[in-house]
């Protein structure tokens, strides 16, 4: 919930986050409600292109709010789109899921 800036997420927003191949968003989207935060928006607009996003939770409308947040930082970004698939929803996948991958325009 911490802002961009905060010292808190500044090694990983400077260091961390340019290098990354992948992200995990396992179980946190409902309880921080991670797409009101802008530090959400930015990971989109900044981790590296090749990059794969997961975000995995128990509630649908958790992965609506998502997908919704990654449209809204698309509409905003000039030099990338986002490529979404669902994951889980299943007899043996219980959960709900996004993958998401910036690409660019």
């Amino acid at each position: 919930k911490a802002a961009v800036a905060a010292s808190v997420n500044e090694a990983f927003v400077r260091a961390a986050l340019p290098q990354l191949d992948a992200i995990l968003f396992s179980y946190v989207c409902h309880e921080t409600q991670a797409h009101q935060h802008e530090l959400f928006a930015h990971i989109l607009r900044c981790c590296k292109p090749s990059a794969v996003l997961v975000v995995l939770d128990l509630w649908l409308v958790d992965m609506e709010n998502i997908a919704r947040a990654v449209s809204e930082v698309a509409a905003t970004c000039a030099d990338r789109r986002f490529e979404m698939r669902p994951l889980g929803s299943s007899q043996y996948f219980q959960f709900k899921g996004l993958a998401i991958r910036p690409m660019a325009k």
